[in-house]
């Protein structure tokens, strides 16, 4: 079963690198068709490096490689955005990770930079209670024309609050257990849940288990619970739909 994945990284991680060439291995032995990109490697401040892994993964699979701009609070502060808008990349989507000492002003200046380009918006959520998903219902409340991702869906509850009362959000499924999936599509979310996966994260993890087996079983498992319209619109659809519909945003 083909897949879409919305939560891809590249690039740095620690003291890890996970190369362009590695990462495209993993995507194809799991049939991932298309997928949202960023590179970690700009945690570290490595301009260069950073524009490099996007770069070489679009030119691995061209138009079924969607790069998505890792914006940081110094890339605001010390003025070195502009790099990043001014290469030849074709941003699709702005996201930013609370663990970041982001301020609600700051985070409003990068929802600008999504919005100038005409892009949606992804946010990290979960792991400290900055960046839960409560945190920015206001945010997206705000902007109702702007499209935003709950990356995570963390906390559960949190998240189906938020979407419920905010048309303009979406989820992805990275590190979501499948009980709260379930509780998602319960709540009547399945047309805006993207599946993702967060890899190559997962390496980090669960080093003495075979990743790809949990990106499959996992697949598997949703297959098994939901009927196949509901798991096609999580594994495929959504994400094409979700792009789409940004088009004309």
């Amino acid at each position: 079963m083909k897949v879409n994945d919305f939560h891809v990284h590249v690039g740095q991680f620690n003291d890890l690198y996970f190369s362009p060439e590695f990462i495209r291995d993993f995507l194809n032995s799991v049939d991932v068709d298309s997928f949202a990109v960023s590179s970690s490697s700009i945690c570290g401040h490595d301009i260069e490096q950073t524009l490099y892994d996007i770069k070489r993964i679009v030119s691995l699979f061209d138009k079924k490689a969607f790069p998505v701009l890792w914006i940081t609070p110094e890339m605001l502060s010390h003025n070195f955005l502009h790099v990043f808008l001014e290469s030849d990349i074709e941003w699709k989507c702005v996201k930013i990770h609370g663990f970041h000492n982001w301020t609600t002003d700051s985070i409003e200046n990068a929802v600008f930079v999504a919005q100038a380009l005409n892009i949606p918006f992804m946010m990290h959520t979960g792991g400290q209670q900055c960046c839960e998903a409560g945190q920015y219902y206001s945010l997206c409340k705000k902007y109702p024309h702007q499209l935003f991702v709950l990356a995570h869906s963390r906390p559960c509850d949190e998240t189906i609050f938020v979407m419920e009362n905010c048309k303009n959000v979406w989820a992805d499924t990275a590190f979501t257990p499948v009980e709260d999936i379930v509780r998602m599509v319960d709540a009547g979310l399945e047309d805006r849940i993207m599946w993702g996966s967060d890899y190559p994260i997962p390496e980090l993890y669960y080093k003495k288990q075979d990743v790809k087996q949990l990106y499959l079983e996992k697949i598997k498992t949703l297959s098994q619970i939901f009927n196949k319209s509901v798991i096609d619109k999580i594994l495929y659809s959504n994400f094409l739909s979700f792009f789409e519909i940004s088009k004309h945003n």
